[in-house]
């Protein structure tokens, strides 16, 4: 498991290093990793056996998603509806929510 992490993590700083890398394909790439380590062997608690540096980094990934996922700024979509969201908004609101849940479900803390 350990390993995996670290893999994740240097895996994921390669594609924040690329300048043209889409962010929102790395942010979702990013929570189908973490979903497949999550499923995979856990304590009897159901948490996963992570190390208090691998936590740290595991908040600071989820906290970096959820950011790159807030509707923030301008837009006319979310302007013309009458929810005040647009529709794709709404599903970026709704991937946080699930980024969030898994955090809970770690016992992760997220800063937001």
């Amino acid at each position: 498991m350990n390993a995996d992490l670290t893999a994740l993590a240097a895996w994921l700083d390669t594609q924040l290093d690329d300048e043209h890398a889409d962010r929102q394909t790395i942010c979702e790439d990013v929570s189908a990793r973490l979903l497949q380590l999550a499923a995979g062997p856990q304590q009897d608690h159901g948490l996963l056996q992570l190390t208090a540096e691998q936590r740290d980094v595991l908040g600071q990934v989820l906290a970096d998603a959820v950011t790159y996922r807030d509707p923030s700024g301008a837009c006319t979509g979310c302007d013309a509806s009458p929810a005040g969201l647009c529709a794709d908004h709404a599903e970026d609101l709704d991937k946080t929510d699930l980024y969030l849940a898994l955090a809970r479900h770690l016992a992760i803390e997220v800063d937001r």
